[in-house]
């Protein structure tokens, strides 16, 4: 297939985007399953403890049900598109909407789980002192981020979830395309008072994030700045990750995030190959 046409935003052009998308998941989830089983064949190097072969283990569990998860997904957008999947309406950014379908809903559970598994692996890795690169390790942060503060499971209240304002599911978007679903913590048609401080961020991020030049629609500011959270100095970092938490972000699409993991698993292996806690990618 030639190269798909992309429109004014950025996107893939809708009449492009499904065998493009559907294809760069499918090689997610077969790089993954190559990476996973090329791990389960290396043992870790002389001098391992034996903590060192039980993380292995339960690393490569957790990748096992990464792929059922992300294999899950990939036969949600299949049943969305045998059904004809008609979404309830789509705002001027081309975000289609729906909270109603089957399919949908075991989508949204699906990409929950997505992400507390991927917080899991973070956690596993990060206890036994696993260091990352420092891309992997803002993609990982962001992941975190999402997982701790939007996403109910067992650590939401030390982490103050039960007390925060915009926990709230607001819908389920499809942009451009079925496989960039997002679930959105925060109001789709919020009133001016819930983007109180944004425009003095945006124009401080500005300066490291370009893309935000021109844009107009605050929601995708604010996703813009989450996206490209690492760009920033740390104590503007800071601040726009309070600002974001506190009145909330989305979810990546599945991709996106099996990008990331597959990142990760790589690294992984070379720190059980070479025995060096710093992961390499």
């Amino acid at each position: 297939m030639d190269n798909p046409r992309v429109d004014s935003h950025g996107q893939i052009n809708r009449t492009d985007m499904d065998d493009v998308k559907i294809r760069a998941l499918a090689e997610a989830i077969r790089d993954i399953s190559a990476e996973l089983e090329a791990l389960k064949c290396c043992s870790p190097k002389n001098g391992s403890t034996a903590d060192d072969y039980s993380l292995k283990d339960y690393i490569e569990r957790l990748y096992c049900e990464i792929q059922l998860i992300l294999q899950r997904i990939q036969r949600g957008f299949q049943e969305a598109a045998a059904e004809g999947f008609a979404p309830l309406f789509q705002d001027v950014d081309g975000v289609s909407l729906n909270n109603k379908t089957e399919v949908t809903a075991k989508l949204k559970l699906d990409v929950k789980s997505l992400y507390i598994w991927c917080s899991i692996v973070h956690d596993a890795l990060s206890k036994k002192n696993v260091r990352f690169s420092e891309d992997i390790q803002i993609e990982l942060e962001k992941i975190n981020t999402l997982t701790n503060n939007f996403i109910e499971h067992l650590g939401q209240k030390k982490n103050g979830f039960s007390d925060r304002a915009y926990n709230k599911e607001w819908a389920v978007a499809f942009t451009y395309g079925e496989e960039e679903i997002r679930i959105l913590f925060y109001p789709f048609f919020p009133d001016n008072r819930y983007f109180e401080g944004l425009k003095e961020l945006a124009e401080e991020c500005l300066p490291y994030i370009t893309v935000l030049n021109g844009k107009v629609n605050p929601l995708m500011k604010m996703q813009l700045i989450f996206q490209e959270l690492g760009k920033l100095p740390p104590p503007l970092k800071s601040k726009a990750n309070k600002f974001l938490v506190d009145r909330g972000i989305s979810t990546e699409p599945p991709r996106i995030i099996a990008d990331t993991m597959l990142k990760v698993l790589k690294a992984y292996r070379c720190v059980c190959e070479s025995g060096d806690s710093n992961a390499k990618n």
